[in-house]
């Protein structure tokens, strides 16, 4: 059984336009540490990395969105390593807060 995240950027989720893992402060700060990375684009890096790392597979990740450019984007997440420090950083972020998805197993 594999995990797969579909909708990880929290699109129907409720937070704070800071806490946003698309243009919240968290994830926009360390995309300018990068050059021509967006703060989607740090949050998708930060669960592929995760997979990435040896003895460490988290799951995969479908980004959900119907819009051909943010589809586009969604996909440059393999040019570019988050640094230790940033993967740690995001790993201590505590907001949004995680939510049950729709296929809760009795």
């Amino acid at each position: 059984i594999t995990f797969m995240s579909f909708s990880p950027l929290c699109g129907p989720c409720q937070y704070e336009p800071a806490d946003s893992l698309i243009v919240g402060d968290l994830v926009s700060e360390i995309a300018a540490k990068y050059d021509g990375v967006t703060g989607s684009q740090v949050s998708l890096r930060f669960i592929v990395q995760q997979a990435l790392e040896e003895g460490n597979y988290v799951g995969g990740v479908i980004p959900k969105s119907n819009n051909i450019k943010h589809i586009a984007s969604n996909r440059q997440v393999f040019h570019f390593s988050l640094s230790p420090e940033d993967m740690d950083r995001l790993a201590q972020a505590m907001k949004p807060e995680a939510e049950g998805g729709d296929c809760d197993v009795p």
